[in-house]
């Protein structure tokens, strides 16, 4: 199987763009010399240190032109465009590939000059001018809403049922970059994240309405949103408008419940709603108990960073949770452990008493109707 090539007379190279460890920066990365291997061992070509990439993960390698991507028997598989692979997989320009929860974008160019390395350095120097050209091709995804969305779902430790979804949202612009982070620095440069965030739970809200009131739909809302707080209320008034029996949970940033003097006062009009809320990444920023007491959410999301290798972890650490847990519970607020990705992980939150989880253990993020009924 020979893959479409490029118009004109250049080299072909194969790139995977995604977002480093940081979560802020972009990286380019030449899928070369072959075979290129991914793993978490620090001999591979590509080096992720994440828990849930195996040392030698997969491999990609160029038979007769195609891209072949083949999963080394890894724990958490290696997913193309979602979908888990058994054995190999041809890859294609514009395919999301997963190793783990490690995601990146397939990309496929022509390039006149043969030095890999300048085509490394030449990512960082050009992404701007890439974001320039795209400009238009962006204000078209938000004005047409070409966005998709997968739900992750959130289970109960005690009955083992799903008791919601979080909304995560995708583009879905044919031949345009689709993964979140790029979209929003793409966005950032416009001062547009709001609009991309309302797109995204627009989509997502009304993909969900099928669902009724059966469970928590729990939408993120970008710091930008509260700032601008007024737009936000309007569109999730909107929404319950449309949809009155869908139970919706905004997850907001707990940075922001310190930032925003006002923050009480906001959290009233979601009552008024009837919209339910949740403190995201709670335990890696600034906000402290003291909020807690003062603001309580409905749902308190523990940051994954305090979860991942928990059973492995300090005492210390799993005295802090275990205090949080049982001052939240105290408090009437639920806990959520983000991120939880195996059993191990699993039986320490059950023992310490958080009441639900979110992770790859429980269920990675897909289309909703592959989580139906």
């Amino acid at each position: 199987m020979t893959l479409p090539r490029p118009h004109g007379s250049g080299e072909i190279r194969w790139y995977l763009e995604g977002v480093a460890e940081d979560r802020r920066s972009l990286r380019r990365i030449p899928i070369s010399p072959f075979p290129f291997r991914v793993g978490r061992s620090p001999n591979q070509t590509l080096s992720l240190n994440y828990v849930n990439v195996s040392r030698e993960h997969a491999e990609i390698t160029l038979e007769d032109g195609a891209l072949i991507v083949r999963d080394l028997g890894s724990r958490n598989g290696t997913y193309v465009n979602l979908e888990r692979i058994s054995g190999e997989a041809v890859l294609r320009a514009g395919d999301i590939i997963h190793f783990g929860s490690c995601e990146f974008h397939v990309v496929c160019e022509e390039a006149a000059d043969p030095d890999g390395q300048l085509d490394t350095m030449s990512f960082y120097a050009s992404l701007p001018r890439e974001i320039d050209k795209g400009t238009r091709i962006f204000l078209q995804v938000l004005e047409q809403r070409a966005v998709t969305v997968c739900y992750q779902p959130v289970v109960s430790l005690a009955t083992g049922r799903r008791i919601g979804y979080e909304m995560l949202g995708r583009g879905a612009q044919p031949g345009f970059i689709s993964l979140p982070e790029q979209l929003f620095k793409m966005a950032a440069s416009l001062d547009l994240e709001d609009e991309l965030s309302r797109a995204f739970r627009a989509v997502g809200i009304a993909e969900a309405a099928r669902l009724g009131g059966s469970v928590e739909l729990f939408v993120n809302v970008h710091p930008e949103e509260v700032r601008k707080r007024r737009i936000l209320l309007d569109s999730l008034a909107a929404a319950r408008a449309e949809n009155p029996e869908q139970r919706l949970v905004v997850e907001i940033h707990e940075s922001l419940v310190v930032e925003e003097s006002d923050f009480r006062d906001f959290r009233r009009e979601l009552d008024a709603l009837g919209v339910r809320v949740a403190y995201d990444d709670f335990g890696t920023g600034q906000a402290r108990l003291m909020e807690l007491a003062d603001s309580p959410p409905d749902y308190l999301k523990v940051d994954r960073k305090l979860i991942t290798g928990l059973h492995e972890a300090s005492p210390q650490r799993n005295q802090m949770l275990e205090f949080i847990v049982r001052f939240a519970s105290e408090s009437g607020i639920w806990t959520i452990a983000e991120g939880v990705e195996s059993a191990a992980e699993a039986a320490v939150i059950r023992d310490l008493g958080f009441d639900y989880a979110q992770g790859f253990y429980f269920g990675r993020p897909l289309p909703l109707a592959d989580y139906e009924p």
